[in-house]
């Protein structure tokens, strides 16, 4: 009873807390962007606010933001260049679907680099909408191309186990071990597992605060013999004073998520493995191992793909399911065999 109390307690303050830094958000929105007439705002300004509302409002990552950045100036320039389009109000779908065919044919861009432009324009006039400065969406029937189906590419049993062993005698191989367990046990993002504190990892509990998307927080479980590399990992890593981060470089400062990818690449080289092996591609690893030991509501849960700790509330799924879940990691019996 008293563990049910603590835990509605704790969801309740950050449900408040989130509340409070929205409504700061959006007092600072509209003092850096003083309300304007509706549909007659410049283009160039409304950028710039939309760039505003994914980054500090919506805390999309800094990698999602860049994106958006550069479809939102391609498209400016096209319209002004092409059209001589200045502001907002005088867009309409025709000039839309105009540069989604201007990206085919003169960008020479992939049905999917099309797409991600196509989704930031709609991402763009729904954030205006939404702001109540516009009151009509050009892009409500802007459709997004369809696109041909990728299978995500991710490891064998086989390929998983060399990784995991390929940072045998180097100078970080407790290190680098953690980190490649970490992604392909618990199916970190790369951005998450570099944004991991020392504080975030509890090993007592065999679980990690994860801060994802949006700033958004989770309880990601660890199994049992990523824990046991963990553990040598904390005994082994220096101390830097001020700096909280687990996973620290040569030069004492929190490791980069190009770090990691560097780490990955080579060590997957360096075994044999032939794919092409980035972080995500670990990702899809865990997810595809995981999903065929649990059920899939478990596993999105577990990846942080639609639950955070502001919505355990609205779940019956239960931290020792997962633990349970970890356990029965197909890697698992891996490591147990080492030990």
């Amino acid at each position: 009873m008293r563990e049910a109390i603590n835990r509605n307690y704790n969801v309740a303050k950050i449900v408040f807390s989130d509340i409070r830094r929205n409504t700061l958000l959006w007092i600072k929105m509209w003092i850096t962007f003083p309300i304007r007439t509706v549909n007659t705002m410049d283009l160039l300004p409304a950028k710039e606010k939309f760039l505003w509302y994914v980054k500090d409002y919506k805390q999309y990552s800094p990698g999602t933001v860049k994106a958006y950045e550069v479809d939102m100036n391609i498209f400016c320039a096209y319209l002004n260049d092409t059209y001589d389009i200045t502001t907002v109000d005088a867009i309409t779908l025709e000039h839309l679907v105009s540069f989604s065919a201007f990206t085919k044919k003169s960008l020479h861009n992939s049905p999917f680099a099309t797409a991600r432009k196509v989704s930031t324009i709609k991402s763009f006039f729904n954030a205006l909408t939404k702001l109540e400065l516009l009151e009509k969406n050009p892009a409500i029937n802007f459709e997004i191309p369809t696109l041909p189906k990728r299978l995500p590419v991710y490891l064998s049993l086989d390929e998983s186990e060399k990784l995991l062993k390929a940072p045998e005698g180097t100078k970080f191989e407790v290190r680098d071990r953690s980190i490649i367990a970490l992604l392909l046990y618990c199916g970190l993002r790369v951005s998450e597992l570099v944004g991991l504190n020392l504080r975030d990892v509890d090993l007592a509990s065999e679980n990690l605060r994860v801060t994802g998307k949006g700033n958004k927080q989770r309880l990601v479980p660890i199994a049992y013999e990523a824990i046991l590399l963990l553990e040598r990992y904390m005994d082994e890593r220096p101390y830097v004073k001020n700096n909280p981060a687990l996973f620290i470089s040569t030069k004492k400062t929190r490791l980069s998520v190009r770090s990691v990818q560097r780490l990955v690449k080579q060590y997957a080289t360096n075994c044999g493995i032939k794919k092409e092996v980035t972080p995500h591609k670990l990702r899809h690893t865990c997810a595809t191992m995981l999903q065929k030991e649990g059920l899939l509501r478990e596993v999105q849960e577990w990846l942080g793909h639609s639950t955070s700790l502001t919505t355990e509330v609205y779940t019956h799924i239960e931290q020792k399911e997962l633990q349970d879940l970890a356990r029965r990691h197909p890697l698992s019996q891996y490591l147990k065999e080492e030990d």
